[in-house]
């Protein structure tokens, strides 16, 4: 993270929406009323653009107009919010709100629809929550599968089932870490494949309880980094970075933060000056 962190905190306002109209409900993020995160749209969103995976195109955009070409409204902007969900975690320095925002309308435009992003979901792109790397930006297409895959089984939940995940984050991280790739996109792909937009959505709905820490390789260096503070011995990486959060928070007196305190991040990372 970075400069303006305090504002980092409006995501997960956008989050908690995204929460209560598309997984409690079958509603819209743009337009609320309007039925869009339902199984039958990412159905045919899944079919669309995770199954049609001959299409040629140059570039990532090229392709997935011609993927969606002919498609209802409907998908179309459930396209659009699917990368609103996905930009979300980006940090300002990887991607600008503007281009988030250009790109979301865009993807909506080809539609013919009049449909834009409301103003208060606008600002929650700026500042964005984490620096994702290089690899999150190369997989886009594998990253947006998985929370199409995601809502799409979570869709075939019973209410009951549902509200126990979102009352338990481990139970919903189970949920997460079980998605089973249907898709010909995703099917023959490792599951570590998309663990960065895992880390992401578990950090999204339950930032409480899982770092914005979407890098495997961050990840790993803080937890060996900081071994010291895991009094309760566990292979958890989650459990254990509550471990070592709750030791630090309580040595520099307030919430810490793994990437801007330069006495922390000097620790795990020695490139860092």
């Amino acid at each position: 993270m970075g400069d303006g962190v305090e504002n980092v905190y409006t995501a997960y306002t956008a989050a908690k929406a995204w929460v209560e109209r598309a997984l409690k409900a079958d509603d819209s993020l743009f337009t609320p009323g309007r039925e869009i995160w339902s199984s039958r749209w990412l159905g045919e969103l899944r079919e669309r653009l995770l199954d049609n995976t001959n299409v040629e195109g140059s570039g990532f955009w090229e392709k997935l107009e011609r993927q969606m070409e002919g498609s209802p409204p409907q998908v179309y902007q459930l396209m659009g919010e699917t990368l609103y969900v996905h930009y979300l975690i980006i940090w300002h320095s990887a991607m600008k709100g503007e281009t988030k925002e250009s790109n979301i309308n865009k993807v909506i435009g080809w539609s013919g629809q009049a449909v834009t992003i409301p103003d208060d979901l606008v600002s929650v792109l700026t500042p964005g929550i984490a620096k994702p790397g290089m690899y999150f930006t190369i997989t886009r297409h594998l990253q947006i599968g998985f929370i199409i895959e995601f809502a799409e089984q979570w869709k075939e939940q019973g209410t009951g089932e549902q509200n126990l995940m979102l009352s338990d984050p481990w139970e919903f991280r189970a949920f997460a870490e079980g998605v089973e790739f249907r898709s010909a996109l995703l099917r023959d792909k490792s599951p570590s494949t998309t663990n960065a937009q895992r880390y992401a959505t578990l950090n999204l709905v339950f930032p409480d309880t899982f770092e914005a820490i979407i890098s495997n390789d961050h990840r790993s260096k803080i937890t060996e980094a900081f071994q010291r503070y895991v009094t309760q011995p566990t292979d958890d990486v989650d459990r254990q970075l509550q471990q070592i959060r709750s030791a630090l928070e309580a040595v520099y007196g307030s919430r810490i933060n793994f990437y801007d305190n330069p006495e922390i991040r000097s620790q795990w990372d020695p490139s860092y000056t």
